[in-house]
């Protein structure tokens, strides 16, 4: 199992004024640092023509997007809390903590270009990398890597990579397998066309 319980909080919460929000879908938390993520998913991935997905989950890995900016401008000070299945109610009193990279994942099972959104789907904001990748390549990344600083390194060498190929989801498995076989690293990857001639 990747990861363990207790390093992994769903559903985190906060209150603006009198107002209770959600403040991340899922935060993965080792010694202090963290993966903030923003989820969408489908009820029925098979219900959509192909055409009609891309739309969808352009749609919706803008708003995702849009969540995860409002996460990351919350004050400092404001509350942050967790109900963990294991630790009961986790609070953060200081608000969120570091948060070294934020994603965007997205529900589809084919390979969706989201560079037509470039100007909506920044790929840093406030120094926090932000990545777009599908649910299921995040899964296996998860499954594969196996700990969060290892996922953390994996998504830092991956902003190294032009930005159109940073705003395609859907396609993971050939970058995994070039950083894999280029010895955990991206160098000398000059696009993701580069590495699946690599591979």
């Amino acid at each position: 199992i990747p990861f363990i319980a207790e390093f992994v909080f769903r559903n985190l919460r906060t209150v603006d004024g009198k107002t209770p929000h959600q403040a991340g879908d899922f935060l993965l938390l080792h010694r202090g640092s963290g993966i903030l993520i923003e989820q969408k998913c489908q009820e029925d991935p098979t219900m959509r023509t192909a055409e009609k997905t891309a739309l969808w989950a352009r749609k919706k890995a803008k708003e995702g997007w849009k969540q995860l900016r409002r996460d990351l401008t919350r004050p400092k000070d404001r509350p942050v809390w967790c109900d963990h299945q294991r630790r009961g109610r986790v609070p953060f009193p200081s608000g969120l903590p570091v948060i070294h990279h934020g994603l965007v994942v997205v529900e589809v099972f084919q390979s969706v270009d989201l560079q037509a959104d470039a100007n909506s789907l920044p790929l840093e904001f406030r120094n926090v990398p932000i990545s777009y990748l599908s649910v299921n390549d995040f899964l296996n990344l998860a499954v594969s890597f196996r700990t969060v600083p290892e996922v953390t390194e994996y998504l830092s060498s991956r902003h190294s990579l032009p930005q159109t190929d940073l705003r395609v989801i859907g396609d993971e498995r050939t970058l995994f397998h070039f950083y894999l076989l280029n010895g955990g690293s991206f160098a000398g990857c000059l696009s993701r066309a580069d590495a699946r001639s690599a591979v």
